[in-house]
């Protein structure tokens, strides 16, 4: 299979979840979309209807089985990712992210679920590394552990969200965004911490 195309790959996974749904094999369709989804992002593209398929699908997996932080992991990663999919109004990529776009605004307004991530995500340890050189998604929200002075950033503005001080928030993400240039993961996770401010505020909810 490794030596195959990764379109070909893809297309396998793809349709492997179909199988294993109606077989019953939960764990096996979890696998499966998770190969199909760093497929999609290690070469096929992730600015596509399919990709956000992928992630909807994957993040109801996790969801189904009580994992709501990894859902919430995949579906706000995939908001952020799709966005421009979105604005071309198609009507099958538009419900999707409509429901999790819903989701997401529903479950961080949750205190118990939003003190559930930030401490997910300060206790994380370092990006583990799969045997094909691919970074684990269950350790996309990492901390700093080597910077102090963005470490603490970080933490005051996870201090200002749990306060509901969005726009404050916001601001002490980007600004450590801003200053991230050798880690794009870090990079992205703090784009996508103030996107998700952005989210909380009236303003753009009523947008």
């Amino acid at each position: 299979m490794a030596t195959l195309p990764d379109s070909i790959q893809f297309d396998y996974y793809y349709l492997k979840t179909s199988i294993d749904d109606n077989e019953g094999d939960m764990k096996s369709k979890r696998d499966a979309l998770i190969k199909a989804k760093n497929i999609c992002e290690r070469s096929l593209g992730i600015h596509s209807s399919v990709y956000l398929e992928v992630c909807w699908s994957l993040g109801k997996s996790y969801e189904d089985a009580g994992d709501k932080v990894s859902a919430f992991e995949i579906y706000l990663s995939a908001l952020i990712q799709s966005v421009g999919v979105y604005s071309l109004n198609d009507p099958d990529v538009k419900w999707q992210y409509n429901e999790i776009n819903q989701k997401v605004i529903e479950w961080y307004q949750d205190n118990e679920l939003r003190n559930t991530m930030v401490k997910h995500r300060e206790n994380l340890s370092p990006r583990a590394m799969n045997d094909n050189g691919m970074a684990n998604d269950k350790e996309f929200y990492i901390r700093f552990e080597y910077d102090g002075h963005s470490k603490q950033v970080v933490s005051e503005a996870d201090a200002l969200m749990a306060a509901a001080s969005y726009n404050e928030a916001a601001k002490q993400y980007l600004h450590v965004a801003g200053t991230t240039h050798d880690n794009p993961i870090a990079k992205a996770t703090l784009q996508e911490l103030a996107a998700i401010c952005y989210i909380n505020t009236s303003d753009f909810q009523s947008a």
